[in-house]
């Protein structure tokens, strides 16, 4: 099976919100952005890199573009057209194509209900989102994945995005959702860590990824749901005014890196009136961390 590719020159829009869909994408060179047009404001959900898969869901479902991509730089993309996605399902096993074929119209379906609901509940919105991907994962991973995806779980990075597309949250919200998820110990977090080599030169890079796995996928959502109930005061998850967005999104708004950002943070570059701490958040991190925590500096290893 052949596939052809397209070039998009930086600042191209390759697709619009609420347009047909007949191609789907992998971003071969270069980066792009998924955004949504949220009151007037241009909302970047997630930016892509070289080998992910854009634009498959509304192909699949026969939906409309659920959202917008453009082309952070000049970009190369494999173009995956109706046919050629509905041959390479049609030539697997009937088990799978039925079972990607109701994965994506159950996800479809869960998106449009979590979305249509102002997501003033992001606790369980997140943890709806978990239930459903991991299904989706435990489907997968049953038909041709090796033991150790199995054992690791959900790549922590692609999960993220997922729910940043479905609910427009900040990645500050589904790490401090996901931390409280660990602690009552629904999940765990795997990293995996490997050794890659870099050319020119073959300079060795250390390549961390994290994965997050259920504990029991069965009864996940019950005590979730549970938990909330029992400690829904104490939830500060909601929807933020639009103007506040946390390192992550500033960083892709900025084209740049977290950490890029950090470091000028901490070389007073940064005008310190425009970033702000929750004050529970930080606080019961604080406390947790202990009053020495603060009083010394970490060697770098």
């Amino acid at each position: 099976m052949q596939y052809c590719t397209q070039s998009f020159h930086k600042g191209t829009v390759i697709f619009k919100e609420g347009s047909s869909a007949n191609k789907a994408y992998l971003v071969k060179s270069g980066s792009v952005s998924i955004y949504k047009i949220i009151g007037n404001h241009k909302v970047v959900l997630v930016k892509l890199k070289p080998g992910q898969v854009f634009g498959e869901m509304a192909v699949i479902t026969g939906e409309s573009r659920s959202a917008s991509a453009i082309a952070d730089e000049n970009s190369e993309l494999i173009v995956i057209d109706q046919e050629n996605l509905e041959k390479a399902l049609n030539e697997s096993s009937p088990i799978i194509k039925a079972i990607t074929k109701f994965l994506m119209t159950r996800l479809q379906d869960v998106s449009e209900k979590i979305s249509s609901r102002s997501v003033n509940n992001v606790f369980l919105g997140v943890c709806n989102v978990i239930d459903l991907v991991y299904a989706t994962f435990e489907q997968a991973t049953k038909f041709g994945a090796t033991k150790n995806q199995n054992e690791l779980g959900i790549p922590y990075v692609e999960l993220s995005s997922r729910i940043k597309i479905i609910l427009s949250v900040s990645q500050l919200d589904i790490d401090n959702i996901v931390r409280k998820l660990k602690n009552i110990n629904l999940v765990q977090i795997n990293t995996q860590r490997n050794d890659l080599y870099e050319n020119p030169g073959m300079n060795l890079k250390k390549d961390t990824k994290q994965f997050l796995k259920l504990i029991d996928p069965l009864i996940f959502m019950k005590i979730a749901t549970q938990f909330y109930e029992e400690h829904q005061d104490t939830m500060n998850f909601g929807i933020q005014e639009q103007e506040l967005i946390d390192i992550h999104e500033f960083a892709t708004l900025l084209d740049t890196t977290p950490e890029l950002i950090y470091k000028k943070i901490a070389a007073q570059e940064v005008p310190e009136n425009i970033f702000f701490l929750k004050r529970r958040d930080s606080m019961h991190w604080a406390n947790e961390m202990g009053a020495s925590y603060f009083k010394k500096m970490k060697r770098p290893s």
